[in-house]
């Protein structure tokens, strides 16, 4: 993620060439969320930062308005333009990792931020996203996978975590 520029508590950032505005939401749980824009709207915003907040605002009035429609549309933007997978695939995945709230939220919150959680991390079984990332071949969404394959079939995902471990 590139920051281009900074207003108040928004940014403008790109990713994967693309622009976004990225926000963070709330005082006592805050939420990052991110809308996607077009170029020309990003180019206006450049030259005069103080709009990011009416652009923001006119997103926010066309858009389902909840966390889930956040994480739902950051993960498609990373599926498919970080990892290369193709629109008919992603809903498999979405459904998958909406299966399991807490681990989904908290694979937004990592590939969001780039780092994993440094505290209240989602364990299953004694495994974390980031030991799994640190100790096997995982990469981060299959780290969380993994995840979610160890709480729906643990002993075979025990059985099968020595074929990744580094």
């Amino acid at each position: 993620m590139e920051i281009i520029l900074e207003h108040e508590n928004f940014k403008l950032v790109k990713r994967y060439n693309i622009f976004y505005i990225n926000v963070s939401m709330g005082k006592e749980n805050p939420f990052i969320c991110e809308i996607k824009i077009t170029n020309q709207e990003a180019l206006k915003i450049i030259t005069n930062k103080n709009i990011i907040k009416d652009t923001f605002a006119a997103y926010k009035a066309k858009s389902s308005w909840t966390k889930q429609f956040f994480i739902n549309e950051f993960i498609k933007d990373y599926l498919h333009f970080g990892r290369k997978i193709k629109e008919t695939e992603i809903s498999k995945y979405l459904d998958y990792f909406n299966s399991q709230k807490d681990i989904v939220l908290e694979l937004y919150n990592t590939l969001i931020t780039g780092a994993f959680p440094q505290t209240n991390a989602v364990n299953v079984k004694g495994y974390t996203a980031k030991s799994l990332n640190e100790t096997t071949n995982l990469d981060v969404i299959n780290s969380y996978s993994y995840l979610i394959y160890l709480r729906k079939n643990e002993k075979r995902a025990i059985a099968e975590l020595n074929k990744y471990k580094k």
